[in-house]
């Protein structure tokens, strides 16, 4: 036994000194979903049935001896406890073993050597002895040591369900470990791609997600794409999008709105021309739903839409009245900046599924289980709020339950049911849309018509007045995504990304290096506001008071040393700031050092000095054609065309699509690089003017040369030499004057892209430098063949 015991003592040293007190928060646990799956059976058995095949589900077998003897046991026990203490673990397994054999009726032996084996990595081992104890006798400590070892094997099903039957007694640790194991088995696909993070539950924070590897700065961490999803209020209102793959539908009427009356047809031809061909697919019942196509159409329809429709659903038609008014806070029926419209889609897709279970298995009306597997979608999603919600809302609560009251498959929207799914949206719903935005159309319409003399000069005076539109904004569900914990200091930005042409979701990007193990988090708030603000739009929306190390180490006001934590006295009013980021007082230097070195030089940024954004915040979405995007749309045809119907390549769209600058703004700065790019052209010719001069002189240099040479062969050879040398400087200025043309080249390239035409110019200038520099090197080397002319003269 000792020998077998060798491989895991450095495992349990390790264990020692990595234990330490645990820190759960009941209120944080009870967030989360306890219910059983509705394949919880099925997988727990196939879990028992490896376990079984495995030997881990039998009892030990233990060698009783003789006589019991219940004082060696102790002996023996007490013995164990004093070698696991001092981790000589052979002997303690060897102690341990002997009591259960000079006393196999004590359950605490079985338990103190189970706990052991489970420490060195023989869980095995440890299942068995657990399963010594009878199934009435086993006490909340075998029900922890078995859910944790249950969970080291793999049997996640079978450890919630050991688990389960011990959630009524209020302990945290019950709570804390079913979660551990119900972490692991959902998350089990994403832990287990190539993504480089997983998914863990842990004492401070509850479920989030960690690095596996070091990821460096700019990297994707992994993308996900929304369960459900529907477009903002606010954003619906001023930019159309299709409800189902949230791409733009942006028209020349929706842009201009009232103004479009207002312009005379001419105008509105030349817009119409040039304004990408937007096709929209309206529901055929209802027409109060807009998609890009038919496949977005039909998905909606099968998924949610059936239920919602106002023409098949009449209960539904407030709903759309009350989203198309565009107003965010309404006593009584609404008070949050997501649309309840993603509230219904949810229950409605919930219908669905169990509308065809219930047809399926030809019964009057869903069963529970069906209900359960309807609602599977979700059950991964935290939940954390203030009970009550309900009550500030009754008419939305009243709406919803007449909607799905006329459901074939009833659904019964009671306030709890109601609060429960608001504050699922509300902790997790996460911005995003299409990467074909308003804007992207807006830039294709703008490039058109400026490209177009005639029509962009009688579109000048409106041209003046118009800027990019407000992009389309989405609320969604991320089964992955909402993993991210918040921090103050995030290290990864959420960004739009493109799967398909009809499938929109998110990237998530590293900001800065990741360190291995460290947990990746993203902001919930404006992280510029102040440290109170922040914490107080924390605990209002989301239920929790943010303690990062950014809070840590930063201050509310100048009314207390944030290293000391004393308070000015008298005349002392404020204590001082400090001198780069402002948002942290103290009383001394002293403290300011200690508060430095703590931490505070990890988080002090100085507000003022612009910051340069990670790739992920200035990542521009694009449709060119090297694009994943690209080629979905290439390979569907039929799709594209849905979208864009008068362009005949994808290529010229994308290169348009492209040019994400603000159109409006691109002839100033083309006047601003002309002169330049003209000045240094002047200098150019000058210089070559001046080369060409002493290429004559050389000339004059190389004759008087050749006359001397006649007189000695020596010399003529010499001549010949500078001569050849003499040609140089030529050729280096038709080098030069080919260069020169460059700044005139850069400056028709920056009109073209429309892109960044400030950096081209910096670049313009600094290159047509170069010439100049050249010239002067050429002036230098066409003085020494001169040199050597004067001497052979001489």
């Amino acid at each position: 036994m000792a020998d077998t015991m060798k491989p895991y003592i450095n495992n349990a040293l390790n264990l020692k000194f990595r234990e330490q007190p645990r820190k759960t928060n009941m209120a944080l646990l009870k967030c989360y979903n306890y219910e059983p799956y509705p394949e919880d059976d099925e997988a727990a058995a196939e879990e028992e049935t490896s376990l079984i095949k495995a030997g881990y589900m039998t009892p030990s077998r233990v060698s009783k001896l003789p006589v019991s003897d219940v004082s060696e046991a102790k002996r023996a026990h007490s013995l164990g406890k004093v070698h696991e203490e001092n981790c000589r673990m052979q002997l303690a397994h060897e102690s341990y073993t002997f009591a259960i054999e000079f006393d196999s009726s004590n359950h605490q032996y079985y338990i103190d050597r189970a706990t052991l084996l489970h420490k060195v990595g023989k869980h095995g081992d440890a299942m068995k002895d657990l399963l010594s104890i009878e199934e009435g006798a086993r006490t909340l400590e075998v029900i922890k040591l078995g859910g944790k070892i249950l969970t080291s094997l793999g049997a996640y099903t079978k450890a919630e369900q050991w688990l389960r039957s011990s959630l009524k007694s209020e302990d945290e640790e019950i709570f804390y470990l079913f979660q551990v194991a119900r972490t692991k088995r959902l998350y089990q696909p994403l832990n287990t791609s190539r993504w480089p993070v997983k998914v863990r539950f842990t004492e401070e924070t509850g479920k989030g997600m960690f690095a596996e590897k070091k990821v460096p700065i700019g990297e994707t961490l992994f993308r996900d794409t929304s369960v459900i999803s529907a477009q903002t209020i606010d954003s619906a209102k001023v930019s159309p999008a299709c409800a189902q793959c949230s791409r733009s539908l942006l028209r020349p009427e929706d842009y201009f709105q009232s103004k479009w009356l207002e312009l005379s047809e001419r105008q509105k031809e030349i817009i119409n021309t040039h304004w990408p061909v937007i096709k929209i697919s309206p529901c055929l019942h209802c027409n109060r739903e807009k998609y890009c196509g038919k496949l977005c159409l039909d998905a909606a329809w099968r998924q949610h839409h059936q239920f919602l429709c106002p023409a098949k659903n009449p209960a539904a038609g407030p709903l759309y009245d009350f989203c198309e008014k565009g107003e965010n806070i309404c006593p009584g029926k609404w008070n949050s900046i997501f649309s309840p419209m993603i509230l219904a889609r949810l229950w409605s897709s919930m219908v669905s599924v169990a509308k065809l279970a219930m047809f399926d298995e030809m019964l009057e009306a869903p069963s529970a289980e069906n209900w359960n597997v309807a609602g599977m979608p979700y059950k991964g999603f935290v939940s954390s709020g203030t009970n009550g919600y309900a009550q500030t809302v009754p008419e939305m609560v009243q709406m919803m339950a007449n909607i799905f009251k006329n459901t074939e498959a009833v659904l019964e929207i009671t306030d709890e049911e109601f609060e429960r799914r608001y504050y699922q949206v509300a902790c997790n719903a996460q911005s995003f849309s299409s990467t074909l935005y308003a804007s992207l159309i807006f830039g294709t319409f703008m490039s058109r018509i400026l490209n177009n003399d005639k029509d962009g000069k009688e579109m000048e005076d409106i041209l003046q007045d118009m800027k990019p539109p407000t992009d389309q904004v989405f609320g969604g569900l991320f089964q992955f995504q909402s993993c991210l914990n918040h921090s103050c200091a995030k290290n990864v930005d959420v960004i739009d990304c493109q799967f398909t042409a009809n499938l929109a979701g998110i990237e998530v990007q590293a900001t800065r290096l990741i360190e291995v193990d460290e947990e990746v988090t993203t902001s919930y708030v404006d992280t510029s506001l102040p440290r109170s603000t922040r914490r107080a739009w924390l605990q209002r929306a989301y239920n929790f008071v943010c303690n990062c190390k950014r809070c840590r180490f930063e201050g509310d006001d100048g009314s207390v040393c944030c290293q000391c934590h004393a308070k000015p006295l008298p005349p002392v009013k404020w204590f001082k700031a400090c001198g780069r980021c402002l948002r942290a007082w103290y009383c001394s230097p002293t403290c300011q050092k200690k508060h430095w070195k703590a931490g505070h030089k990890d988080i002090c940024v100085d507000p003022k000095k612009p910051q340069i954004p990670s790739p992920a915040a200035t990542a521009v979405p694009t449709l060119d054609a090297n694009d994943d995007l690209a080629k979905d749309l290439l390979h569907e045809p039929d799709v594209f065309e849905d979208i864009i119907a008068d362009r005949d390549s994808m290529d010229d769209f994308g290169e348009e699509f492209a040019t994400k600058v603000k159109i409006t703004e691109v002839p100033a700065e083309i006047e601003k690089c002309t002169p330049d790019a003209e000045k240094a052209t002047a200098k150019v010719e000058e210089v070559t003017a001046h080369a060409k001069d002493v290429t004559a002189e050389t000339k004059e240099v190389i004759e008087e040369g050749g006359k001397s040479s006649t007189e000695n062969g020596e010399h003529t050879a010499k001549v010949k030499e500078v001569t050849e040398d003499s040609q140089e400087p030529t050729a280096k200025v038709k080098e030069v004057t080919e260069e020169s043309q460059e700044p005139t080249a850069k400056v028709k390239e920056v009109t073209e892209e429309s892109q960044e035409p400030t950096a081209k110019v910096t670049e313009v200038t600094e290159e047509s430098q170069e010439p100049t520099a050249k010239v002067t090197e050429v002036i230098e080397a066409s003085q020494e063949p001169s040199a050597v002319n004067g001497e052979h003269t001489a």
